[in-house]
């Protein structure tokens, strides 16, 4: 919209007298640190609070905790051991719940969910096409037939790059329910693609996006079926930290342990 310039030279007078905000800058780090991720911040908030998970490592730089709290209340608190191969085996919750993992020539192919008593509530497989991960089939619990049921599936799209393209949600009773489609800065390397061995297991179940953003080449640059763009700000070694729409608003802070 136009402006009388009478009035935009006195605003800009105005905005120059005024001190300007100190910008935030992200921490100092060495192009070549090696970062493990100690805390993601996420937004936006439930229930007012934003959601944080810390991460707590062993001496082989492996996750082996994962608290999560809404504020300062505890959720939930995930507690990781590892096979003989360095993969994850269990994760274990606060409630007694617990989630096996299974492995085919080194990759993971699926997991369980089950209750503290031991019966298996939820099942996920994972199939593969030329090392690529192109489909999860969801399976739930049906007490009355006392067997897994396949309820839900998702079909992950590549393109050439190395990058999800699309992940295209599908329900057995309704079909194909959503599709989320992804763009990617094809001049930036995701580094979160290597976050630390094995911490992309943790995020599979969360959201499609973060799976988009871990496992893809290039850094995620918008979500078009949310009509959302990204924005990001990075350490010194190009590890992100922060993630924001382009309107600004926060999605997630993300913090490290860095070491030379």
């Amino acid at each position: 919209m136009k402006r009388f310039l009478s009035a935009f030279l006195m605003l800009a007078l105005f905005a120059c007298q005024k001190e300007k905000p100190k910008e935030e800058t992200a921490p100092e780090v060495p192009p070549n640190a090696v970062c493990k991720v100690a805390s993601i911040q996420e937004h936006p908030a439930v229930d007012g609070k934003s959601v944080l998970r810390t991460f707590t490592y062993d001496a082989a730089n492996r996750v082996i905790k994962m608290d999560i709290k809404n504020g300062s209340n505890p959720l939930v608190t995930k507690n990781i051991s590892y096979n003989g191969d360095g993969k994850i085996e269990k994760i274990t919750y606060n409630n007694g719940d617990y989630e096996m993992f299974t492995y085919t020539n080194g990759v993971v192919s699926g997991w369980e969910t089950f209750n503290a008593a031991g019966l298996a509530l939820k099942k996920s497989a994972l199939i593969y096409e030329n090392g690529r991960m192109v489909r999860e089939n969801i399976y739930q619990y049906n007490t009355a037939t006392a067997a897994h049921e396949l309820k839900n599936y998702l079909v992950y799209e590549w393109e050439g790059a190395g990058n999800i393209a699309n992940v295209k949600r599908f329900s057995t009773a309704d079909g194909i329910v959503g599709t989320d489609t992804y763009s990617y800065n094809t001049d930036k390397l995701n580094k979160q693609q290597t976050i630390t061995p094995q911490l992309e297991l943790l995020f599979l179940n969360w959201s499609n996006d973060i799976t988009a953003f871990i496992y893809s080449k290039n850094l995620l640059k918008s979500v078009t079926s949310k009509k959302r763009n990204l924005v990001y700000e990075m350490n010194g070694a190009g590890w992100v930290t922060s993630i924001k729409t382009d309107k600004k608003d926060k999605l997630f802070d993300f913090t490290y342990g860095c070491s030379n």
